[in-house]
C-alpha cells in the first residue's frame, strides 16, 4: 500500500498531481458503493482510464464523475496499454468537460437499476426531432430493460447508452420507472460495493489519507493538505517513534517530536525516510509553534533534514557511546571550542546521546549535532552500545508499551517488521531520528563549569557557546573532509511541475481579510475576470468588456435560479447575490459563467495569456486561500487553469 484516501477529502485531480510530481508508475482506483474507475500511471504520466466497458477521455471524465468513496494507489512496475494522449494538464481540461456531462446524466438515471417507458410530457412541444440512435433507444426503452438490457440490445457500450436514454428523458419522451428493489441489485451486480473503509488511528479517529514512504516523500504530502485546506494532524511513525505535523485551513502550524517543537521538529521530521504516515482530520489543530507559509517552512526544513541526516550517518542511534579517538592525533594542531572541550571530557566511552545531552545542558538534537560535529573531526569515536545495555534499555520499554496499548482497535499504522519481530535487535538508524531520552528543556550546566574570558573558536566552525556553559581550553584540528552532502528535498511545491506558482497551493495567508460569502467571492472574482480580459494588459486582443452576454450563456446552460442575478452597471452587484440569493443556487451558477467567460478569453486573447490573466486575478482576489474555488460545486464547473 502506498497511498489510500476520502474523495471527500482528497480530489482526484490534488493526488494525480501529486502522484505526476513524485513520478509514480502504477494503478489509481477510485470508487464509491457503485462504481470503480482506474487510472493507470507511468513514471508520473497519465496514459490509461478504464471505467466499466469504456476507456479513454470519457472514461477519465467517468472517474472525475465519483465525487465521494475513497481512492486506492498500487504501485507496479508497469502498466498497460495507454489510451490517452497530452499531459495532465490538457487530460484535466478534457475530464471536466466529459465529467459534467455525465454528473447531469446520473441525476437523471440516478442508478442502472432503474427501467424505462414512454411518456406523453413530450406531447406539449411543437416538435419532436431524434437521431437515428436515439430513435433506437427510444425502441429499447420501450420495453421495459435497463441501462445493461438496452445496451446489449442496441450493441453499445453502457456509458454511451446512459448519454442516449438520458437524453430522452431530458427532452421528456421517456420517464424513469423505479421497481421495487432496483437501487439494491444496483449495488450488488458485481461491480459494486468496492468501497473499502480507511479504518481509524491507533486513538480510534477517523482516518482521510494513509501511505507509505518511502514510496511517497512528506514533503508533497504535506502539500496535498496543504492544497485541499485541511485542518488536522499528520502522524508520520518510524518504527516505534511517531512524529505528529498540524494544519489548520493547509497553513502548516505546527511539529512535534520526541521532545522537540517548531523548526527542528520539522526538520527532524522531514529527515525521516522509512516509515507510514496518516492524516487524521480535526475541528482545531495542535497548538502553533510554526510561522510561515508551507513553501518556506519546507524550504528551511530541506537545509535541515539535510544537516541531521549527514549527521545521522555518524550516529545513527541514540544509544550510541562516545569515547576518545586516537584519529585527531595524526591531523595537526588541534583547537576545539568550549562546549566541544566539555564534550571530549564527557565521552567516557558509556553516556549514550541522552547522557551527553544532560550533562551538557544541551536537547537532544542540539547534543547530536555537536557530537557529529567531532566524530568528524576525529577528536571522538562513536560506538556501539554493549548488547546488554540495549536488552535491558528494550524490556524496561516493554511494559509501558504494553500499558498504553490501546483495547480492540484497528492494527495501528505503526505495526512494521520491528514491531512484530520478538525481542530481536534491529537496526533503528531511522527510529533514532525522534530519540526516546532528550530532556524536553535544557538542564542547568553543572556548577563546577566556570565560563571562560573568551572563546577560541576555528574560522567557519558554528559558534556553540549558547548551548553550554564555558570552560577555559584550546585546541583544534584542522576539520576533516565533511561527508557528502544529502540530496536536498525537491522544492517547487506540489504542482511546480505544471508551472503553478507557491500562491496556487491554496494556503491561506494568516493576514488575509475576511472573506465574505463563497457566492460572493466569485461573483467578485468573475467581475475582475472580464475587466483583466478585457483591458488589453495580456493581449492586443481582448473580448467584450460587458458581463450580460456571460450571463445568458450560462442562463442557457446553468441550474435555474429563484430570480434573475443581479447585475449593476453591466457587472454582476456582488452585494446583491450574497443577499438576495441562495449560495446554493449562486456558486454553481457563477462558477459556470467563470467558465464561459474563461473559455471565451482562450479562443480571443490565446490559452497562454487567458491562463496568465486567470491565475493573476485569481491571486489578486483570494490570495493562497483557494478553498472557495476547491468546494465540489464550484470546482466541478470552473475551468481547470
Amino acid at each position: 500500500m502506498t497511498l489510500r484516501g476520502a474523495l471527500d477529502a482528497f480530489p482526484l485531480e490534488t493526488v494525480l498531481q501529486l502522484l505526476a510530481v513524485t513520478a509514480k508508475t502504477g494503478e489509481l482506483e477510485a470508487r464509491d458503493q457503485e462504481r470503480v474507475a482506474i487510472l493507470s500511471l507511468s513514471g508520473g504520466r497519465l496514459v490509461s482510464a478504464k471505467y466499466e466497458d469504456e476507456s479513454g477521455d470519457l472514461a477519465l471524465g467517468a472517474a472525475f464523475a465519483i465525487r465521494s468513496g475513497d481512492f486506492e494507489f498500487i504501485p507496479m512496475g508497469s502498466v498497460g496499454d495507454a489510451d490517452l494522449q497530452g499531459d495532465l494538464d490538457a487530460l484535466l481540461d478534457r475530464a471536466v468537460e466529459h465529467r459534467d456531462r455525465l454528473i447531469a446524466m446520473r441525476e437523471l438515471i440516478p442508478h442502472d437499476g432503474v427501467r424505462f417507458k414512454l411518456s406523453d410530457r413530450a406531447a406539449a412541444r411543437e416538435e419532436i426531432r431524434l437521431s437515428p440512435d436515439e430513435w433506437r433507444a427510444l425502441l429499447a426503452a420501450e420495453g421495459q430493460d435497463d441501462v445493461a438490457g438496452i445496451a446489449s440490445r442496441l450493441g453499445l457500450k453502457r456509458l454511451r447508452t446512459r448519454e442516449l436514454v438520458a437524453g430522452l428523458v431530458g427532452k421528456g419522451l421517456v420517464d424513469v420507472v423505479h421497481p421495487l428493489g432496483s437501487e439494491r441489485a444496483a449495488r450488488t451486480d458485481g461491480t459494486t460495493g468496492r468501497m473499502r473503509p480507511l479504518g481509524r488511528s491507533a486513538s480510534g479517529e477517523p482516518v482521510e489519507l494513509r501511505g507509505s514512504m518511502p514510496d511517497l516523500p512528506l514533503d508533497p504530502v504535506v502539500q496535498l493538505c496543504a492544497a485541499t485546506a485541511r485542518t488536522g494532524r499528520i502522524e508520520v511513525r518510524a518504527g516505534r517513534d511517531v512524529h505528529v505535523l498540524g494544519l489548520e485551513g493547509g497553513r502548516l502550524v505546527s511539529a512535534s517530536s520526541s521532545g522537540e517543537t517548531g523548526e527542528s521538529a520539522l526538520g527532524e521530521i522531514m529527515a525521516v525516510e522509512t516509515g507510514e504516515f496518516e492524516f487524521i482530520p480535526m475541528a482545531a489543530a495542535p497548538a502553533h509553534d510554526l510561522e510561515g507559509d508551507v513553501e518556506e517552512l519546507l524550504a528551511r526544513a530541506g537545509k535541515d533534514r539535510e544537516r541531521i541526516l549527514a549527521d545521522r550517518a555518524l550516529i545513527p542511534s541514540d544509544r550510541m557511546r562516545f569515547r576518545l579517538s586516537e584519529r585527531a592525533a595524526g591531523t595537526g594542531e588541534i583547537r576545539l571550542d568550549p562546549a566541544q572541550w566539555r564534550a571530549v571530557f564527557a565521552a567516557n566511552g558509556e553516556r549514550d546521546v541522552a547522557a551527553m545531552a544532560e550533562l551538557l545542558g544541551l536537547r537532544r538534537l542540539a547534543a547530536v549535532k555537536l557530537l557529529a560535529d567531532l566524530v568528524r573531526r576525529g577528536a571522538i569515536d562513536a560506538v556501539d552500545a554493549p548488547a546488554e545495555a540495549t536488552e535491558a534499555a528494550m524490556a524496561a520499554s516493554a511494559p509501558a508499551a504494553m500499558e498504553a496499548a490501546p483495547a480492540e482497535v484497528e492494527t495501528p499504522l505503526a505495526e512494521t517488521p520491528i514491531d512484530r519481530e520478538a525481542e530481536t535487535v534491529v537496526d533503528d538508524r531511522l527510529a533514532a531520528l525522534a530519540g526516546i531520552f532528550g530532556p524536553a528543556e535544557p538542564a542547568p550546566p553543572p556548577p563546577a563549569w566556570e565560563p571562560p574570558p573568551a572563546e577560541v573558536v576555528t574560522p567557519g566552525t558554528p559558534p556553540v557557546a549558547e548551548q553550554v556553559a564555558a570552560v577555559p581550553a584550546e585546541v583544534v584540528v584542522p576539520p576533516e573532509p565533511v561527508a557528502p552532502p544529502v540530496e536536498p528535498l525537491k522544492k517547487g511545491g506540489l504542482f511546480g511541475r505544471f508551472g503553478r506558482t507557491p500562491a496556487s497551493i491554496g494556503v491561506a495567508p494568516s493576514g488575509a481579510p475576511a472573506a465574505a460569502s463563497r457566492a460572493g467571492r466569485l461573483a467578485q472574482f468573475a467581475n475582475d475576470l472580464v475587466d483583466a480580459y478585457s483591458s488589453g494588459r495580456y493581449s492586443k486582443a481582448r473580448i467584450d468588456s460587458a458581463i450580460r452576454p456571460w450571463v445568458m450563456r450560462a442562463d442557457e446552460q446553468a441550474d435555474p435560479l429563484d430570480r434573475p442575478i443581479p447585475l449593476a452597471a453591466d457587472r454582476l452587484d456582488v452585494a446583491a447575490i450574497e443577499r438576495e440569493l441562495p449560495e446554493k443556487q449562486a456558486v454553481p451558477y457563477v462558477a459556470l459563467l467563470i467558465r464561459e467567460v474563461h473559455s471565451e478569453a482562450e479562443r480571443v486573447l490565446g490559452k497562454d495569456s487567458a491562463k496568465r490573466a486567470y491565475r493573476e486575478t485569481r491571486a489578486r482576489v483570494f490570495g493562497k486561500d483557494l478553498s472557495v474555488l476547491q468546494q465540489p460545486d464550484a470546482a466541478a464547473r470552473l475551468p481547470k487553469v
